[in-house]
């Protein structure tokens, strides 16, 4: 079935990829954005989270929301103005969608929200369930929240599916791009121990999963994001410097060095994530990239 999906975000690294593989497979595209016109020739649609406005006809004809907006989370240093930022750009956008659905005659069948591993916290049990509790950590508390947020768009019948999203590995930015800079330099290392795992998945195996949440009828919930295999930060920074042809001679940079380097952020660099794909792959998807060595490749093949 074709649809019409309104993506937020959509002008973003995942909302770009995300776009071109929907219009590939015959659904027609909006976006909402903080302007109105036109970007990557798809219709863009305004709202303005801190005035309570999404223009109304940014739902016409739409069948699926792809809930994608969302303030970096390590684009900056964690200051409080920064982590505020990082909370509202979630919690309120997603209620301000729902306070809107509510009171707007709309053709809105099914609801595709994004939250993160980081509701499991900086050092989970081995192969994570989407069952645990949201871990008392700061982006624990805003994934909790985040994810609260949509109960009322639940409540009133649409399909809802949560997608709760591990490191996005891309070539334009993100963990591939900022490993590879030392890296090429003669400089890179891995973080912390260089022991703790990371539970990462592939940008376009993020956007196919995107895809069958928009079009399978029986995902519903919260589903795990993430690749079966995640692999260790020393291992990650070992395969990103062979695609490249460069060695890795220095030790792991230590935890009191990031901490100098990004503050609070560090600890988030240095979580040790073990999250279990199994609920994922229990619908039937297939990683095209499950394993990091054949992720890596893809993504820096061009680069050498």
């Amino acid at each position: 079935m074709k649809q019409t999906v309104l993506i937020t975000g959509g002008t973003g690294l995942v909302g770009n990829h995300l776009s071109k593989l929907l219009l590939q497979k015959g659904h027609q595209v909006k976006l909402l954005g903080r302007n109105e016109g036109r970007f990557n020739n798809l219709p863009l649609y305004k709202w303005d989270i801190d005035a309570g406005f999404i223009d109304p006809k940014a739902f016409e004809g739409v069948d699926t929301i792809v809930h994608l907006a969302g303030a970096g989370i390590a684009d900056k240093r964690w200051t409080d103005a920064y982590k505020s930022q990082i909370y509202n750009s979630r919690i309120l956008s997603t209620r301000l969608l729902a306070k809107t659905l509510s009171g707007l005659p709309h053709s809105v069948k099914n609801f595709v929200s994004t939250s993160a591993t980081g509701w499991y916290g900086l050092n989970t049990p081995e192969a994570t369930t989407e069952e645990l509790p949201a871990a008392p950590t700061f982006l624990g508390t805003v994934c909790r929240d985040w994810e609260a947020e949509t109960y009322p768009i639940q409540q009133s019948g649409i399909r809802t599916t949560i997608l709760r999203v591990g490191v996005v590995f891309a070539k334009e930015s993100g963990f591939i791009p900022e490993v590879a800079k030392p890296v090429k330099l003669g400089i890179g290392a891995a973080l912390a121990s260089g022991k703790q795992l990371t539970s990462w998945i592939h940008i376009d195996d993020l956007c196919q999963l995107y895809a069958k949440a928009i079009t399978d009828p029986t995902m519903q919930g919260i589903y795990n994001a993430v690749t079966p295999h995640p692999e260790t930060n020393q291992q990650l920074t070992t395969l990103i410097a062979q695609q490249l042809n460069k060695p890795l001679i220095l030790p792991p940079v230590p935890k009191w060095v990031l901490k100098i380097l990004f503050g609070e952020v560090a600890d988030m660099l240095a979580a040790n994530q073990w999250i279990s794909a199994q609920k994922i792959q229990q619908t039937g998807f297939t990683f095209e990239y499950p394993k990091a060595s054949d992720a890596i490749g893809s993504l820096l093949h061009h680069t050498k």
